[in-house]
């Protein structure tokens, strides 16, 4: 059986305000906003709501975690707060969807927002979680079928997550089967689906034929898309090679019995499987993939994934199953 999804990118229970299925809480480090809050219609400062007040008509309680402030060591950790406020139960935009947030993703790129890297002082206060699951309250004029208000969705927010309620492009999302945990859910979009595109893109170069017998290098194994790259390629029976820090190596080499681990320095691998690679899925680019190159045998290929695909629209792609999908892809 496959590693349960929600242990590769880290998914944040907004029911509990823990962490989902881990131990410890994530919020535990977080402060509370006490003294006051903004509200995002009238921008009148007043005293932070709690949940057990009523709110006001139109309006439902939240609580968001907040990046408030940048400070000069660099680590804007020791400015993420959780906010709590009243907000409209409305979309911001008329292609948007209201959405009610039951989980949200923790990734190492909300890591980084969250130390204020790429974080500029007019995106504050920012609200970090990438990938939301939650049920549908309200919808734009423009969004059409095949949603619902009622509706339990997935989908990639690019930040904003982290908070009970968001509003969220509707064609950045797809209905999610019930059969799937929120917690899986929330971890398939960034790592599970780019893992599955990386091999898919590969195998459509191949003609569709299956990877049995093929010899796939992975450039970062440890890593949530490696992880789940290696899975899919191993339901498959391909030959696997990857890299990974040698502490890690024992829990890589148990992923696959096919499996060929190494250090990540070029030095260490590349003499055993230089022109040997019928496929390369380089998610790191440390040498602008010259090494993956030289990797490949002649009719190789090569799919280069350094993070998830932004601009990716998932409308149309109906029901997401996860055991559809892996029944697709064998």
């Amino acid at each position: 059986e496959s590693r349960p999804l929600n242990t590769l990118t880290r998914s944040l229970s907004l029911e509990s305000g823990t962490e989902t299925e881990d131990d410890g809480s994530l919020l535990s480090g977080y402060r509370t906003i006490e003294d006051s809050v903004r509200d995002e219609e009238s921008l009148a400062s007043f005293d932070a709501p709690k949940e057990t007040m009523p709110p006001p008509e139109g309006k439902v309680f939240t609580k968001s975690v907040v990046l408030s402030s940048l400070n000069d060591g660099g680590n804007g950790g020791d400015s993420l707060v959780l906010r709590a406020q009243h907000r409209r139960i409305m979309p911001e935009k008329e292609n948007h969807a209201f959405i009610n947030v039951r989980a949200s993703s923790v990734s190492p790129f909300d890591v980084v927002k969250c130390r204020g890297v790429g974080v500029t002082k007019d995106m504050l206060p920012y609200t970090p979680g990438q990938v939301v699951v939650g049920t549908i309250e309200a919808l734009g004029s423009e969004v059409k079928l095949p949603f619902q208000i009622g509706d339990r969705v997935v989908g990639f927010v690019g930040h904003g997550g982290n908070a009970r309620f968001v509003s969220a492009e509707a064609d950045n999302l797809i209905k999610a089967s019930p059969n799937i945990k929120n917690s899986q859910a929330a971890c398939l979009v960034e790592d599970w689906m780019s893992a599955y595109r990386a091999l898919r893109i590969a195998k459509n170069a191949f003609k569709g034929a299956a990877l049995f017998g093929m010899n796939v290098f992975i450039t970062d194994g440890f890593s949530a898309i490696g992880q789940a790259a290696i899975h899919l390629a191993d339901l498959e029976g391909a030959n696997i090679y990857c890299c990974a820090r040698r502490a890690n190596h024992t829990y890589i080499q148990s992923l696959s019995s096919r499996m060929h681990v190494y250090e990540p320095r070029i030095e260490a691998w590349m003499p055993d499987i230089m022109e040997k690679m019928d496929i390369v899925i380089d998610n790191t680019c440390v040498d602008g993939y010259a090494s993956s190159w030289q990797a490949l045998n002649d009719n190789g290929i090569l799919v280069c994934l350094a993070t998830v695909n932004m601009g990716y629209s998932a409308r149309g792609c109906g029901v997401l199953d996860i055991d559809d999908m892996l029944r697709k892809f064998s």
